[in-house]
C-alpha cells in the first residue's frame, strides 16, 4: 500500500514534545560518553575549562566499535536525487523567522509539604560536542541521582539553564520515572543539543524534581549545590562557526511515501530542500546523516555536485530514499550538511531542530511487513518550552532488576567508603 505524508519545517519555533527513547544501562551510556571523547566538567574556573576527561576501557569499546561496525555493514538502501519539479524562480520572503517563548522559574517556587523526603545525592555534567572549536558547546548530558526516604516514588525533572548569572530558562521535562530509596542505580540523565536563541556563554544548570501526580517541588539542586552544575560554556548550533557565513537553508520538507504494513513507520522516504546564498552561484554537495541506535550521527547518503544559485527556487532538490535492510523501527532524527564542491568546507547544516528532520517514523523494507511499534531508533526529542529550542535525549529510573540490584550494591559500597 502506498501512501504519501508530508512534513513540514515550521516557520516559527514551535515546542518539541518528549519522545520514548531506549533505556539503556547506564555502565553501557557511560562507556558510549566516553568513546564519543565526552569531557567531564569537575571544577569550577572561569572559563568553563575543561578538567578532566573520561578514560575509555579497551574491552567496552572494542565491543562497541565491533557492534556498531556490524550494524553498518547491515544496512542497505538505495537513494535517487533530482530537481525538484515545482522548482522555479519565484520570489521568496527571506530566512526562517525565529519566536522566543521563555518559560522563566519563579523565584518564589511553590514547595512541597514532602521536600524534606527527597533530595539529590549528586549531578554530573558532560560536554559532548564543539563543532568550531572555540570551546563553546552546543551538545552536553546531564545525569543526576534523586533519592526518597521511601522504597520506590514515581517522579519528573524539570530542567533550567541560567547564561552568566541571569534567570533561570526551562529547557527540558523529562519523561515520569521511578527512583527506589537511596540506591544510586536509578539515576537518570538527559542529553541534550541546543537549537536556537542560546549565544555563547557560561551557563548554570538548576534540576527540580516533582513527585508525579503531586503539586510542588520535593527537591532541587543547582550550581550551589554541585559545581559540575556551574559554568558550562555553551552556545546553540547557530554560533558554531563551522558553517560559513552567506549560505542557509530556505526550506526542509520531508516527504513519508511506503508503508507496506500501514504501521505508520516508513520505508520509503524523501527530502526536499532548498539551500540559498548571497552568492551568484556555488557549486556545492550534500550530505545526510541519520541518529543512530549508538545515539551517533551516521553518514547514509552523499549527494553528487550541484550548484546553488543565489536565492533561487530553481536549484530545489530532492533526495529519496528505499531503505531495504538494516534499519531498525523507530523515530530518526536526521541533518543535512552542505559542503563547498571543491574545498569540502562546511558551508551550511540543517538538523533536527526543523521539524522535518526530527522524530520520522521509519524503518527498513524488510521490516515493513508486521506491525512494528518502533524502539529501535535513538532518537527522542525533548521539550521546546524554553528560552530557546533545544533537543533532548534522557534514560535512567527505573525499578530495581537483577542487574541494577547488583549496580545498586556497588553503588552502595562506594557511598560507604
Amino acid at each position: 500500500m502506498k501512501a504519501t505524508t508530508r512534513i513540514l519545517s515550521s516557520l516559527m519555533l514551535t515546542s518539541l514534545t518528549a519522545a520514548p527513547v531506549l533505556a539503556e544501562q547506564l555502565t553501557s551510556e557511560a562507556e558510549r560518553a566516553s568513546s564519543q571523547g565526552s569531557v567531564v566538567v569537575s571544577a569550577r574556573n572561569g572559563q568553563g575549562e575543561t578538567l578532566a576527561k573520561q578514560q575509555n576501557a579497551a574491552a567496552p569499546a572494542t565491543e562497541h566499535k565491533a557492534l556498531t561496525v556490524a550494524k553498518k555493514a547491515s544496512r542497505d538502501s538505495s537513494v535517487q536525487e533530482r530537481v525538484a519539479k515545482s522548482a522555479s524562480n519565484q520570489a521568496k520572503t527571506g530566512k526562517f523567522a525565529q519566536v522566543s517563548t521563555a518559560k522563566i522559574r519563579d523565584k518564589n517556587p511553590l514547595l512541597s509539604s514532602k521536600n524534606h523526603e527527597f533530595y539529590f545525592y549528586d549531578a554530573q555534567s558532560w560536554l559532548l560536542s564543539d563543532l568550531d572549536g572555540d570551546g563553546y558547546y552546543s551538545e552536553f548530558r546531564i545525569r543526576f541521582d534523586a533519592d526518597t526516604i521511601y522504597s520506590f516514588a514515581d517522579v519528573y525533572a524539570v530542567l533550567y539553564l541560567s547564561r552568566n548569572g541571569g534567570d533561570w530558562i526551562e529547557y527540558h521535562v523529562t519523561d515520569v520515572f521511578e527512583i527506589n530509596g537511596e540506591t544510586g542505580a536509578d539515576a537518570y540523565q538527559v542529553t541534550t543539543r541546543l537549537n536556537l536563541d542560546y549565544p555563547p556563554g557560561e551557563y548554570d544548570v538548576l534540576i527540580d524534581l516533582y513527585e508525579y501526580g503531586y503539586s510542588g517541588i520535593v527537591a532541587t539542586i543547582s550550581d550551589y549545590d554541585d559545581i559540575s552544575l556551574s559554568l558550562l560554556p555553551l552556545e546553540d548550533v547557530t554560533y558554531e562557526q563551522s558553517s560559513v557565513q552567506g549560505f542557509w537553508f530556505y526550506d526542509v520538507v520531508t516527504d513519508l511515501i511506503t508503508d507496506e504494513d500501514n504501521d505508520g513507520f516508513y520505508s520509503t522516504f524523501a527530502f526536499t530542500f532548498d539551500v540559498d546564498s548571497d552568492y551568484a552561484a556555488t557549486d556545492v554537495y550534500a550530505e545526510i546523516y541519520f541518529l543512530n541506535e549508538f545515539d551517533e550521527w551516521e553518514l547514509d547518503y552523499t549527494s553528487s555536485d550541484f550548484t546553488i544559485y543565489g536565492d533561487s527556487a530553481s536549484d530545489k532538490r530532492v533526495v529519496e530514499f528505499d531503505w531495504n535492510s538494516g534499519y531498525p523501527s523507530g523515530y530518526y532524527d536526521f541533518k543535512i550538511v552542505i559542503r563547498d564542491a571543491i574545498s569540502d568546507e562546511r558551508l551550511v547544516e540543517a538538523s533536527s531542530e526543523l521539524g522535518a528532520l526530527s522524530q520520522v517514523p521509519l524503518e527498513s523494507y524488510d521490516r515493513d511487513d508486521a506491525y512494528n511499534n518502533g524502539g529501535g531508533s535513538s532518537g527522542g526529542s525533548g521539550s521546546g518550552s524554553g528560552g530557546g529550542s533545544s533537543t533532548s535525549y534522557e534514560s535512567g529510573g527505573g525499578s530495581l532488576g537483577g542487574f541494577a540490584l547488583l549496580t545498586a550494591l556497588l553503588l552502595m559500597i562506594r557511598r560507604r567508603s
